[in-house]
């Protein structure tokens, strides 16, 4: 590649279009010293990247490199065929391997690099949203068209437009709530139980499935049960009759309530959510 000079008008937009050399495909990309992640810029199938950088008010680099391997080579998102897995940090061995398949080719998962999936990060209540609000755009519902903010803590701006449509949507639709002080706290980590009582919700008024009476399901094999607050029993009984139920733990039958949920967790989760609850084939 060779370097080249752009100039744009103050607070511009532009656009980059990159190509990679046949035989080649993209492995990272930076402005300055900083990462862009795989949510900010798109791989059409034929390898070729798309990157818009905003909001131009000084100089910048954009520096890319590459490495060997054809856009075949990486599961395609969303919705296609996969072959090769694009994560360096998700072994095939990995209990979550299918998972994180899943949901990447469904299109409900990025990277949170080129080739990185952090299975092991925790979720936070903006990323946890942000999920939903794309299994949810595949009915149709237009999350995007949410433009305000109901929290003094979610601002509507370039650096967080990924989450905030989303955080807005899942309010007004009754899946989250906020504090009660006007803060909604999207950083915050999401628990174990919070998330099943929001899987629980999102069922209700999203996908408007009726979760039936699970007064009478039986947990008795989930070892921490008494753990699991007043609040998010009926949420984990209805996951736990439907069979998307995750253990942390492959040795153990503990769903550690309070425990944070990771990325890998979530993603096994909506796995088997989207193939009990909704249908959806499991490819």
């Amino acid at each position: 590649i060779t370097d080249s000079e752009i100039t744009v008008g103050y607070g511009s937009d532009i656009k980059f279009t990159i190509t990679p050399n046949s035989g080649y495909v993209i492995d990272s990309l930076k402005v300055d010293t900083t990462v862009i992640t795989a949510k900010e810029y798109s791989v059409a199938t034929n390898g070729v990247v798309t990157y818009v950088l905003e909001d131009v008010k000084e100089d910048a680099t954009l520096y890319v490199t590459f490495k060997k391997g054809t856009a075949s080579d990486d599961w395609t998102n969303p919705w296609s065929n996969y072959t090769t897995n694009p994560f360096r940090d998700v072994s095939k061995t990995s209990t979550y391997y299918s998972a994180v398949r899943f949901v990447y080719t469904k299109g409900l998962f990025q990277g949170t690099e080129t080739n990185k999936f952090e299975p092991n990060t925790t979720m936070t209540r903006a990323m946890f949203v942000t999920v939903l609000g794309r299994l949810a755009e595949e009915n149709g519902i237009k999350v995007t068209r949410y433009t305000n903010s109901s929290y003094t803590d979610v601002v509507v701006n370039k650096d967080t437009n990924w989450y905030t449509p989303y955080v807005e949507w899942a309010t007004r639709n009754g899946i989250v709530e906020g504090h009660g002080d006007g803060t909604f706290g999207p950083d915050e980590e999401i628990t174990h139980e919070q998330m099943y009582v929001i899987m629980y919700r999102y069922t209700l008024f999203v996908e408007n499935i009726s979760t039936g009476n699970v007064s009478n399901v039986s947990i008795n094999s989930i070892t921490d049960r008494a753990s699991i607050s007043d609040w998010a029993l009926n949420a984990v009984k209805y996951a736990y009759k439907n069979d998307f139920v995750i253990y942390p733990s492959s040795t153990s039958k503990k769903i550690a309530p309070q425990g944070a949920a990771k990325r890998s967790e979530l993603a096994m989760l909506l796995e088997k959510y989207c193939v009990t609850i909704l249908g959806w084939e499991n490819n």
